[in-house]
């Protein structure tokens, strides 16, 4: 099985995530990962560990690690060929399993992971990345990236 890396833009970025996120509410949830996942390591990873039993309950994107490497974009869900072949979109499933390359104009990388859509149309951004993502790639809110899937 070969990999293939697919280009899906460049633009500005911005942080999202975390406890002290304060653009998103004390309650907000992501629109790619449930409570339920969180005992899939594949997502728990990007997850503080924190007290259920804390009132008000936490939402999951406040429960960001703002140390792992995750992101938001706005997804174009299509579904799959009977080939395999991925459409004008990806779907939902291929979205959260995905791996995604953010390349800066100064030449870093890293590889992140989606939990969420965004950034809000309103804002012309691209993706929103982990504050852990932005500090590898040594740039800050506004700057450009390339993102990329990897397949």
């Amino acid at each position: 099985m070969s990999t293939r890396v697919i280009a899906l833009g460049t633009g500005r970025c911005s942080d999202f995530g975390g406890p002290f996120d304060g653009g998103v509410s004390p309650t907000e949830g992501l629109g790619l990962v449930e409570v339920d996942d969180l005992h899939d390591d594949w997502f728990a990873r990007c997850f503080l560990t924190i007290d259920p039993d804390i009132k008000p309950p936490v939402g999951l994107a406040r429960r960001l690690n703002p140390q792992a490497l995750y992101c938001a974009m706005r997804w174009n869900f299509t579904g799959l060929d009977s080939k395999g072949g991925v459409l004008f979109g990806f779907s939902r499933e291929q979205i959260r399993r995905g791996i995604f390359r953010v390349l800066a104009a100064n030449g870093r990388s890293v590889f992140v992971q989606a939990v969420d859509d965004g950034p809000n149309e309103h804002t012309g951004r691209l993706i929103d990345l982990s504050p852990e993502a932005l500090a590898k790639l040594q740039i800050g809110t506004d700057d450009l990236v390339t993102v990329e899937f990897i397949s």
